[in-house]
């Protein structure tokens, strides 16, 4: 089956790790996790890629039954970054750096060197249930993204402020590493990791903290971090082949890239 099929821009930032989204089946054993912190908070310059080889292949063949997609995505870009056959070293480090629209961004890159722009997938109709086959060239995807410089200061009440990093590719790798239970505990998860200042207090803070803030406070933060996250969200639009029925399906560049 087939069905015709165009790159869309979502009308909503998804790519914020504050959106509220499920975090169910994600139960990975811990390894290797990224530092509970990242103290930068400059845009990561990208690293130099070249095209994947068989090595990278095999990686991505071992680590078939790996759930947390987003340490699996950080690890190929980095062995990508060194010659064939070397282990990923400081260029994990650097990748973990990234923002999770560069770290996409750089996938798109990398599957461009490595296979080409064609892009084949099936996605199903949610009214019928039918697949689709979508065909499409990753060179007609709106990927340009704004860089954001520097940390956030964000109003919080009582003349105070709070001053904040961007989440990167490593905060990402670690809230799927161990699951929250909730939203809300993910939400501060990510804050304790992001948070530098509050008030006249520096950080680092601990979950414990951020999870006594005021909810007022908590929210100004998640919203000052959601606008300013650098956004890579992608739909697809498709007409189903069977009912005719037009839809938008997501295009989640990691989720892809790892299961192909």
């Amino acid at each position: 089956m087939s069905a015709s099929s165009r790159p869309a821009v979502s009308s909503e930032r998804v790519a914020s790790p504050f959106r509220d989204q499920s975090t169910a089946a994600l139960e990975a054993p811990a390894a290797d996790a990224p530092s509970p912190r990242t103290p930068s908070t400059a845009t990561a310059i990208p690293l130099p890629l070249r095209p994947m080889t068989g090595f990278e292949e095999e990686f991505l063949e071992e680590s078939a039954g790996e759930l947390n997609t987003s340490r699996l995505c950080n690890d190929l870009l980095a062995r990508c970054a060194v010659p064939p056959g070397e282990g990923p070293g400081g260029a994990l480090a650097a990748v973990r750096e990234y923002s999770v629209a560069a770290r996409d961004l750089a996938l798109l890159d990398l599957r461009r060197k490595s296979l080409g722009d064609r892009v084949s997938m099936e996605v199903d109709c949610p009214s019928c249930g039918g697949t689709n086959e979508v065909d499409f060239d990753l060179s007609v995807l709106p990927i340009e993204l704004e860089a954001v410089e520097g940390p956030l200061e964000v109003p919080i009440g009582d003349q105070r402020r709070a001053v904040l990093r961007l989440p990167t590719a490593g905060d990402q790798e670690a809230l799927l590493e161990a699951p929250p239970k909730n939203h809300a505990e993910r939400r501060t998860r990510l804050l304790a990791r992001l948070l530098l200042e509050i008030g006249e207090e520096q950080g680092p803070f601990s979950e414990l903290q951020v999870r006594a803030l005021p909810s007022a406070e908590r929210r100004a933060m998640e919203q000052a971090i959601d606008a300013a996250t650098p956004d890579l969200a992608l739909d697809m639009a498709v007409s189903c082949c069977d009912c005719a029925c037009a839809f938008t399906s997501p295009f989640d560049v990691a989720v892809f890239f790892c299961l192909r």
